[in-house]
C-alpha cells in the first residue's frame, strides 16, 4: 500500500514538472485560386488566411508574401512589392481574403506560394503568439488570348452573298491549339470554322461566306466557343457589329 503511494505521488511530482504543452497551431493559408483570376479576370493567384483566438491576444494580424521559382528550380524567391498586412481587434475566428496576386508578364512556366506571418498581439502592441504558415504551390504557364478585332466584308460573286472576314489576334504569350470561329448572322447560326492553331503575336483572318445581312441585323463572331484554349482572358471573345451593308 506505501509502495502504491510513492509511485502515485511520484508520477504527480513527474507531471508538475514538464514543460507545459506548445500552443497548439492556430493560422491557416488557403490557396484558393490558380491562373485566371475569376473576379478580376487577369492572370494570378489568390491566398485567404485564417487564425483562430488565442489567450490573451487583443488583436489579430496576418502579414502576407508572395515566393517564386522557375519551373524545375529548387529556391524560392520573394516577390517584391507584395508584402502585405492586415490588422484588426481579436474575434473568436479572423478570416481575410482573397488576397490577389497579379502576375501581368508571365513569360515562362513559374511555381507561386504565399507565406503568411499570423501575430496575437496583447493591449500594449507585444507578440502573445506568432505563427508563419505556407500555403500550396500554385504552377502557372503563359497562356494564349484570343480576341477577334475587325471586320472586313466584301459582296459575294453570286448575288445575296456576301464574304464576312473577322481577324483574330493571339495577344497571349503562348499558342493556342485548335480552335473553332463561329458567325450568327441576325441570331441564325453559320456553320463554324476550324483554326488549326494560333502563335503568340499572330494575327490571322478568318472568312465566312454568307447571305448578305440587312439593316438592323447584328454580326456575332465568337472565338473558341467550346471553351477548347485556356486564356487568360475569357471575357474578350466575342465581336458583335452592325450589319455594314446597312
Amino acid at each position: 500500500m506505501r509502495r502504491t503511494a510513492h509511485i502515485a505521488a511520484a508520477l504527480v511530482l513527474a507531471l508538475a514538472a514538464a514543460p507545459a504543452a506548445a500552443q497548439a497551431a492556430s493560422g491557416r493559408v488557403s490557396l484558393d485560386e490558380c491562373g485566371v483570376v475569376t473576379a478580376k479576370r487577369v492572370t494570378g493567384v489568390t491566398f485567404s488566411g485564417e487564425m483562430d483566438y488565442v489567450d490573451g491576444a487583443a488583436a489579430m494580424s496576418m502579414r502576407f508574401e508572395l515566393f517564386s521559382r522557375p519551373a524545375g528550380a529548387s529556391g524560392w524567391t520573394r516577390v517584391a512589392g507584395t508584402d502585405d498586412s492586415v490588422r484588426r481587434r481579436a474575434v473568436r475566428l479572423y478570416r481575410y481574403g482573397p488576397r490577389t496576386f497579379v502576375l501581368p508578364d508571365l513569360n515562362s512556366p513559374a511555381d507561386y506560394r504565399a507565406r503568411i506571418t499570423f501575430r496575437w498581439l496583447d493591449r500594449g502592441g507585444s507578440v502573445v503568439h506568432g505563427e508563419r504558415r505556407t500555403s500550396d504551390v500554385c504552377r502557372l504557364t503563359p497562356l494564349a488570348d484570343l480576341t477577334p478585332e475587325t471586320l472586313t466584308t466584301t459582296v459575294g460573286a453570286q448575288p445575296g452573298l456576301m464574304t464576312y472576314a473577322v481577324a483574330i489576334r493571339n495577344h497571349g504569350r503562348a499558342d493556342a491549339g485548335a480552335f473553332d470561329v463561329t458567325l450568327r448572322i441576325a441570331g441564325e447560326r453559320r456553320p463554324p470554322v476550324t483554326v488549326t492553331g494560333l502563335a503568340a503575336g499572330e494575327t490571322r483572318t478568318v472568312s465566312f461566306v454568307a447571305p448578305r445581312c440587312g439593316p438592323g441585323d447584328v454580326l456575332r463572331f465568337e472565338v473558341d466557343p467550346d471553351g477548347r484554349v485556356t486564356e487568360e482572358d475569357e471575357g474578350d471573345n466575342v465581336l458583335s457589329v452592325a450589319c455594314p451593308a446597312a
